[in-house]
């Protein structure tokens, strides 16, 4: 299973038939402008239809037309988390909340506290985090950036730990997934991570293009399950 997610930054819509990989299942953070119902249900109506779709406010996970689905089961669905089986492998996709270290960091509890231990089957935890791992993951200018705070890489480990879990892409060659001109200065983080159990799943690759040639403003991720 090929798993891809991205952060579609309002957009997928529009190059949601362009994607420059082959996935099975795609997860997608900010998948269209969510500021008022009639903003989702516009969006909605722009997609092709698929039958194993399934969305919130802030998230959307779908199949592709060529991959066998034998078990499609959402478990668990809020504004910011999906929690579904998908041919008996139990995967979650997050989007935290750009403005609060305090509020992504209570996310994280509530994952790792309240919803995780009702699904300890979890192998996968995909999406947009809005926080660098580690203090080498973020950068403002030639500095590391103090965007995110040591309590949040606190919460982040320890859901890790509860749950097995590894940053898939902490080992292979650094990349960002995000880059913003502020100030003057390069922002430039690596905050779309793939938390996965390793005898599960395995890197594949970023996918940059989807950045690099402005269909959004985040790199994508593809993982694969074996």
């Amino acid at each position: 299973m090929n798993v891809l997610s991205v952060n579609a930054n309002n957009r997928l819509s529009k190059f949601i038939n362009d994607i420059p990989v082959e996935y099975d299942v795609l997860l997608v953070q900010e998948w269209a402008r969510h500021g008022t119902d009639g903003d989702f249900t516009t969006a909605l109506s722009k997609l092709p239809e698929n039958s194993t779709r399934t969305v919130t406010k802030y998230l959307l996970i779908e199949t592709s037309e060529t991959y066998d689905v034998t078990s499609w089961n959402v478990l668990h669905e809020e504004l910011r988390v999906q929690i579904l089986e998908i041919n008996e492998s139990t995967i979650c996709n997050v989007y935290l909340p750009a403005s609060s270290s305090k509020q992504r960091r209570e996310l994280m509890e509530h994952l790792r506290d309240v919803l995780l231990p009702q699904f300890p089957s979890v192998s996968l935890i995909m999406g947009d985090f809005n926080l660098a791992p580690r203090m080498k993951d973020g950068w403002f200018g030639d500095q590391h950036s103090t965007w995110t705070k040591k309590y949040e890489r606190e919460t982040l480990e320890s859901l890790c730990e509860t749950y097995q879990l590894v940053d898939l892409g902490a080992d292979v060659r650094w990349n960002a997934t995000f880059k913003r001109m502020n100030n003057g200065k390069m922002t430039a983080f690596r905050c779309d991570l793939a938390l996965g159990d390793v005898d599960q799943w395995m890197w594949t690759q970023y996918v940059h293009e989807l950045r690099t040639q402005k269909k959004t403003d985040h790199s994508g991720i593809l993982v694969w399950g074996f």
